[in-house]
């Protein structure tokens, strides 16, 4: 008997991962950005990320059908944003 409740776990478990839940979760939130949190990070439209895309000015790929951005390239871009940023403040104070 215990077998089968074995069995009958490991095919919810086969069930489970087949779900496309589980493949967003394992292939996007893990190593990768989709395009809604590109926006919100950047404070960008679709336009704009097409626009970085077609200019290479920013790494993706397509996983099924899916543009997603590399989290760690993505985390150095908002990092030099975020530096020119205070760098452009300075620069403005100092003028002054």
């Amino acid at each position: 008997m215990e077998s089968v409740d074995l069995i009958t776990i490991i095919k919810a478990i086969q069930k489970e991962m087949a779900t496309k839940d589980f493949k967003k979760t394992f292939l996007y939130q893990i190593d990768y950005i989709d395009n809604a949190d590109m926006k919100l990070l950047f404070n960008v439209c679709d336009k704009t990320l097409y626009r970085w895309r077609s200019k290479l000015a920013v790494p993706h790929t397509k996983i099924e059908g899916k543009i997603v951005y590399p989290r760690q390239a993505i985390k150095g871009m908002l990092e030099q944003r975020i530096a020119n940023q205070y760098v452009s403040h300075f620069n403005k104070k100092a003028e002054e």
